[in-house]
């Protein structure tokens, strides 16, 4: 993480310990139906342990001893699980596990020719650098002559692992297509070298539990790389936006969702290498545009981060209009009463939505740069506890109105095992969808 200028924001409550039924974690009251807790009496601290515990839950995620204590009674007074299951509401969704993938997949490597000049931000068809699409799995390319919005493409058609059941991507004879679609965006921290092979290993596996269809990263390092293509090349296609020593990737589940093309937009000032990846692609026969970036860090980047910021967002209303667009990832973005890089930069166009709003802004997902939660930022800085929203998630719906939202969270909040530090200094967003 590369931070600088940050500011502290402080939640929280006095903590207090209340009597009475226990409400469930979402704070309503249990039903009949629900299963009787079974309480470890051994495991309930004093007095003065409970309300540190309580103060504790309160200050990490932004509520009162109302919520925190039927939670940690719940938990047995387990502060990290509490907090976990408090964080991680996500509706379930009716998925089989995924295998733990180890084999290597083969590369295929194809080559966009494309014009070195000024990107044109305002237009689909924008030149764009000449840039190699890596797709870590055994594939066939075919040549499509549109893709619906009057650009040619490269499209690439990818057969499944015979080996697994075939999950429904909607692309063959009897195939059901997927109703849920999930999308994560995640700065998976590249950059600190502790650690990194656990630390991406870790991501890894909770790329496995959430079982996103999209996952957009950024800080993708050649170490980070090596292992996500070798443990996930059999349920992704890969596609980087490699143009510095660490860069972002777009993920596509390859049994949900179809590439069309994919395309790399540097910024012509940045001073870092920073870029904007698209990729087009459709899943259950919904036309869509996935868009990440890592903007220009630190405070000397600031002009460059508004200008990048209001191109991205100029790029996502030019798309067409049957297309939805979902753009997330870390852009550097402060949010205090001195600076606001979303104002500075134009301001949100009005069909664009910011997720984290539409979940209810709720204060225990809003800060995703967190020195209060997570050891790895907080070991970053001497003193303080900066909180900041670094990392966003927007959509663009298409005119059809083809998803609808249905749940914006946290992941990557799990320590790494036999570790006291997480997989990133950041969490991750997700956000889940279904189709109308």
């Amino acid at each position: 993480m590369e931070m600088d200028d940050v500011r502290s924001v402080s939640t929280g409550e006095g903590a207090a310990v209340v009597g009475g039924p226990v409400p469930n974690d979402a704070g309503e009251p249990a039903q009949d139906n629900e299963e009787p807790m079974v309480i470890d009496v051994d495991a309930i601290p004093d007095a003065k342990g409970c309300a540190e515990m309580v103060a504790k839950f309160v200050e990490q995620t932004g509520t009162n001893s109302d919520i925190a204590v039927p939670c940690l009674v719940r938990h047995n007074w387990n502060l990290e699980s509490s907090i976990r299951t408090f964080r991680d509401g996500s509706p379930h969704r009716s998925r089989p596990p995924q295998p733990q993938l180890t084999n290597p997949a083969r590369g295929l490597t194809t080559e966009v020719s494309t014009s070195r000049k000024r990107a044109n931000w305002g237009s689909d068809d924008a030149p764009v650098q000449k840039k190699s699409i890596s797709e870590d799995s055994a594939s066939s390319t075919r040549t499509a002559s549109s893709n619906g919005d009057g650009d040619s493409i490269s499209r690439s058609s990818r057969n499944g692992d015979p080996a697994m059941p075939n999950l429904g991507s909607g692309d063959g004879p009897g195939n059901l297509q997927p109703t849920l679609f999930r999308l994560i965006t995640w700065n998976i921290d590249g950059l600190d070298q502790q650690g990194i092979g656990i630390r991406t290993q870790e991501v890894v596996a909770e790329i496995l539990r959430k079982d996103p269809d999209v996952v957009l990263l950024q800080e993708v390092v050649q170490e980070s790389r090596d292992i996500l293509t070798a443990r996930l090349g059999s349920v992704y296609g890969f596609h980087f936006g490699e143009q510095a020593q660490y860069y972002t990737a777009i993920l596509l589940k390859k049994r949900t969702v179809q590439l069309e093309r994919s395309d790399l937009f540097p910024y012509p000032d940045s001073t870092m290498g920073r870029n904007l990846l698209t990729v087009m692609a459709s899943w259950s026969g919904i036309p869509m545009t996935f868009m990440t970036s890592h903007l220009e860090s630190c405070k000397e980047g600031t002009k460059e981060r508004h200008a990048q910021l209001a191109l991205c967002f100029q790029r996502m209303t030019a798309q067409n209009a049957v297309r939805t667009v979902l753009f997330g990832g870390d852009l550097n973005a402060r949010e205090t009463l001195r600076e606001n890089d979303v104002k500075i930069a134009g301001g949100l166009p009005a069909n664009v939505r910011d997720l984290w709003v539409e979940g209810g802004s709720r204060p225990e997902v809003r800060y995703t740069w967190d020195c209060a939660t997570n050891v790895n930022a907080g070991a970053l800085i001497s003193h303080g506890k900066p909180r900041c929203r670094f990392d966003r998630l927007y959509l663009r719906p298409s005119q059809q109105q083809q998803l609808r939202f249905k749940f914006f969270g946290f992941a990557g909040i799990d320590k790494v095992p036999h570790s006291q530090r997480y997989a990133s200094d950041h969490w991750g967003l997700m956000s889940d969808f279904e189709k109308v």
